[in-house]
C-alpha cells in the first residue's frame, strides 16, 4: 500500500508539470503523389489561447486558393 501511495503521488506531481505549449510557426505538409503540398501557419487560437490552430497560407498545385 505504501508503494502504491508513493507511486500515485509521484505520478500526480509529474503529470501536473507536463503541459504542451502552443505550436507556432509555418510548416510544410507531406507531398502527395503529384508533388503538391501546403504551407500551414500554426499559432494560438483566437477564442482559446491555450489551443493550437492552423491556417493554410500557401499551396503548390494547379487549382489553389490562398486563405
Amino acid at each position: 500500500m505504501k508503494t502504491f501511495f508513493i507511486s500515485f503521488i509521484t505520478l500526480l506531481f509529474f503529470s501536473a508539470s507536463l503541459q504542451a505549449d502552443v505550436v507556432t510557426g509555418i510548416f510544410q505538409t507531406e507531398k502527395n503523389e503529384e508533388g503538391n503540398y501546403l504551407h500551414v501557419k500554426f499559432g494560438a487560437c483566437v477564442k482559446d489561447k491555450n489551443k493550437t490552430c492552423g491556417t493554410i497560407k500557401n499551396c503548390l498545385q494547379k487549382r489553389c486558393k490562398k486563405q
